[in-house]
């Protein structure tokens, strides 16, 4: 070990082990310390006094590695950009408005992801097989009143549910079958239920809206006994069209498929009439 010498403010060769000193058994570099314990180590009180900083005179920027009360950190001073680069590519940039991108763009919302070379993605992902993992966003009002929602992968069926964090109520739940349900966490019976128990009263549970709005326009469900998109589809179909004169009013529709087309079946209108098989409509309640 040993001391390194410098020229103090009388021009005289001077030491002090206390603030700079070389361990020449280690091989080891200490400043502020007499007993480093890495190749370089810096030691002080907090403040400037407990950091490292890096200037680029040519581009007036700067950038601190220190530690304080919190821990370690890594500061770029003034409105300038943090940048990690991982094998000579950037990896992660934060601006000074502390948006963070990863994958090296520049990130226009507070996180974003992306891949340049390979499948993109995020993991957010539980540390043993014990625990839930979720996700949350959350939103304030004006008057900073909170809102969150979760998405969390549940631990005990493997559930993905979708979650009001701030009512503490499961709103929808996608379960290991891939059976999703509205209102109930139990989506046994069905690719879809959807729940609405909070009234005695008749209630819309779902509603489906789509298509256009002009006369003839409108929306439906298809009902289909066939895996396949084309062929062989052996369905039916119910939907609302448009009635012309532009007032809104429409009729309900139950057509049947024969494998190569849809026929309509029966038609109910605005006014209860009827027509079957395409056939003029009837007068409201008689067949």
């Amino acid at each position: 070990a040993g001391s390194v010498l410098f020229v103090n403010s009388s021009n005289q060769l001077s030491q002090d082990n206390d603030q700079l000193f070389w361990d020449a058994t280690n091989f080891r570099l200490g400043i502020g310390t007499a007993v480093p314990d890495m190749k370089l180590h810096v030691s002080g009180t907090t403040g400037n006094n407990s950091r490292m900083r890096f200037t680029d005179t040519t581009h007036s920027t700067m950038f601190d590695v220190g530690v304080d009360g919190a821990g370690g950190f890594l500061s770029s001073i003034g409105a300038n950009e943090l940048l990690v680069y991982t094998d000579g590519a950037l990896a992660m940039r934060v601006d000074s408005s502390q948006r963070v991108g990863i994958g090296g763009t520049p990130a226009t919302y507070a996180l974003e992801v992306y891949s340049q070379s390979h499948d993109g993605g995020m993991l957010v992902a539980a540390a043993n097989n014990n625990q839930s993992t979720s996700l949350s966003i959350e939103s304030k009002s004006s008057v900073g009143t909170a809102q969150r929602y979760s998405l969390e992968s549940s631990r005990s069926n493997q559930n993905l549910n979708f979650v009001d964090a701030t009512a503490g109520a499961t709103r929808m739940v996608i379960d290991s079958s891939g059976n999703v349900g509205i209102g109930t966490a139990a989506p046994t019976n069905a690719k879809l239920v959807v729940n609405n128990s909070s009234t005695s009263s008749p209630v819309t549970s779902m509603e489906l809206m789509g298509g256009s709005i002009a006369d003839g326009g409108g929306t439906g469900i298809f009902l289909k006994a066939s895996t396949s998109t084309t062929a062989d589809r052996f369905g039916a179909r119910i939907n609302t069209i448009r009635e012309a004169g532009g007032n809104g009013a429409a009729s309900l529709v139950f057509s049947t498929d024969d494998s190569s087309s849809l026929n309509e079946a029966l038609r109910i209108d605005s006014n209860g009439a009827f027509g079957i098989a395409g056939e003029n409509y009837g007068t409201s309640g008689q067949v």
